[in-house]
């Protein structure tokens, strides 16, 4: 049904004006005109209209009175202001009073329509100048992004993963994400081990759109800090994009959902070039104001963004209602498992040997299609060369499976590199002085054979489950299948206290390279609150010039 409409304007030559607009659209019916406040509100309980455009100034009865009482004798009525006052006491004031929408009357005509439409579906809608007014009382400090220096973001978490020397290019699969970029959102969903990321990752970098990345770990569960990456992955692209929101991000208080998200679209919907942003790990979130954040941004998305969301489960968001809105491409387990071709192809790039169909059939069988566990089976018979008379060999069931391919693999290893595996196992990314600081055998001597660098050359050379983080080589982490493989041998090789004493280390380690977040984890893993909490009040001051706000909140409970 359209959407039913009342003017209220003391001036009828504009109403009239007014009128011939919104009646140009055909899901638009203006049901009346008022000519001051107090009769636009008879009208409202005569009419029952879905939106009221209402003028502020008007004689006997002002918009902002006349507002207030409409919203609290009919609140399923949405009042959308439109006002020649840009000042921010009038803007204020009529929000104040219930106004679901704010706009200037020397905006654009489609502005009106889109703010009229904006809130018969629930949102907040706000001029692009009246967004700047609304939130300045917000921003106190300038972007992050040119005030990060003493405390970086992780930039190795905006970095696409690079493409390792065995992967098999799934043309299927890409020419469905291709396909994909005619909607507005693609999800992509499945268990671990099914090779989202690299899949991901190998479409992006052949593709001929401009892409962001941001890979999200358990510290993104906080709206503040999910903010600051999020927009700091769009101004890869576009440096001076999204400024306004950043700042919004980095002040002391963040505004309102609705104030927010009209701002963040406003800005999002300035960028004039096709773009892709790629959320990846979107399963590790579990913070609802994440989610409403991205709801409201895929309720009216931006024109010229294409978002991918990627994990191991769907996102807390209404997925049914995008797939019915024809806004959704989706891959899912079923088109993630290896084909027996693609087994056959992988196994015959691994194994650098011909694979007869039946075989390459057999452990498509046998894996169920799932990558990584064709992959640890693929590192233990290196040594045997006999895929097909390895294949008997294998107990059914992928938990079995999974378990016998990793103790073949992980015995397999030297002794000094198991030793260098299990250290590092509590890692959820790390470099060669990190390394050099956890794999002697204490926390003070080191041994002379052990050396990272040849180390980590060791783990790339093997494909051994490691994963580069940026295109300088300076970081990696482990697949995450293989760190939670690591981290159950870890447990069962290392006693509390070793565990411990590996925490302890990282966490200073991570102090005094200012990475606080990593900082406080591993030490707070270590059992050492009152460490924790030292480093906090150690850092306070570069967090807050820094105007690092979100660390401060999340490790507030332990400041001495």
């Amino acid at each position: 049904m359209p959407t039913t409409i009342l003017l209220v304007d003391d001036h009828p030559v504009f109403r009239k004006g007014l009128r011939l607009l919104l009646e140009a659209e055909q899901d638009f019916n203006v049901v009346g005109e008022a000519a001051d406040g107090q009769e636009g509100i008879d009208r409202v309980r005569d009419l029952s209209p879905d939106v009221v455009v209402m003028d502020i100034n008007m004689p006997n009865f002002t918009g902002i009175e006349a507002t207030r009482q409409i919203v609290s004798d009919f609140p399923e009525t949405k009042i959308v202001a439109l006002s020649m006052h840009s000042g921010k006491r009038f803007i204020e004031d009529m929000l104040r009073a219930g106004a679901a929408g704010y706009i200037l009357k020397e905006c654009a005509p489609e502005e009106l329509v889109n703010g009229v439409r904006a809130v018969t579906r629930g949102e907040t809608y706000l001029s692009t100048s009246v967004t700047g007014i609304v939130v300045s009382e917000f921003v106190t400090t300038p972007p992050i992004a040119e005030a990060t220096e003493t405390i970086p973001i992780i930039r190795t978490k905006l970095h696409l993963p690079p493409i390792p020397e065995n992967h098999i290019h799934r043309l299927r699969l890409l020419e469905q994400l291709q396909k994909g970029r005619r909607k507005k959102l693609t999800l992509v969903s499945a268990p671990a081990g099914y090779g989202k990321s690299m899949l991901l990752s190998c479409w992006l970098e052949n593709c001929d759109c401009p892409y962001a990345w941001y890979s999200m770990d358990e510290s993104d569960n906080n709206l503040r800090q999910f903010l600051i990456y999020f927009l700091t992955a769009i101004r890869t692209l576009f440096p001076d994009a999204v400024a306004k929101t950043l700042a919004m991000a980095n002040a002391a208080n963040i505004p309102p959902m609705k104030v927010l998200a009209a701002g963040l679209l406003d800005e999002m919907n300035l960028i004039d070039q096709d773009y892709i942003l790629a959320l990846d790990d979107i399963h590790l979130i579990q913070e609802k104001q994440v989610y409403d954040l991205l709801t409201e941004l895929l309720r009216y998305p931006p024109q010229r963004m294409h978002l991918v969301l990627s994990g191991r489960r769907d996102p807390f968001l209404p997925i049914s209602s995008f797939r019915a809105q024809g806004l959704l491409t989706e891959l899912r387990l079923r088109d993630l498992c290896f084909t027996t071709a693609e087994t056959k192809a992988y196994l015959e790039l691994m194994l650098g040997e011909q694979i007869e169909d039946a075989v390459a059939a057999k452990w498509t069988e046998k894996t169920e299609g799932w990558i990584a566990g064709l992959h640890l089976a693929a590192l233990s018979i290196q040594h045997q060369g006999d895929a097909a008379g390895m294949l008997p060999e294998l107990p059914g069931g992928l938990q079995y499976v999974t378990e016998y391919l990793f103790n073949e693999v992980f015995k397999r290893q030297s002794p000094e590199m198991r030793h260098f595996l299990l250290s590092t196992a509590i890692l959820d990314r790390f470099c060669v002085p990190l390394c050099d600081v956890l794999v002697g055998p204490d926390g003070e001597s080191r041994q002379d054979d052990i050396n990272s660098r040849d180390f980590l050359n060791s783990l790339k050379n093997q494909s051994l489950f490691i994963v580069s983080l940026d295109a300088e080589n300076r970081w990696y982490r482990y697949h995450h299948l293989f760190q939670q493989l690591l981290k159950d041998q870890l447990l069962l090789h290392r006693s509390p206290e070793e565990i411990a004493a590996l925490h302890s280390r990282a966490g200073q380690w991570f102090a005094e390279k200012k990475f606080i977040d990593e900082a406080i984890k591993h030490t707070l893993a270590a059992g050492d609150p009152l460490a924790a909490a030292q480093v906090v009040e150690r850092n306070r001051r570069a967090v807050l010039d820094a105007d690092q706000w979100y660390v401060m909140e999340k490790s507030g409970h332990l400041a001495p």
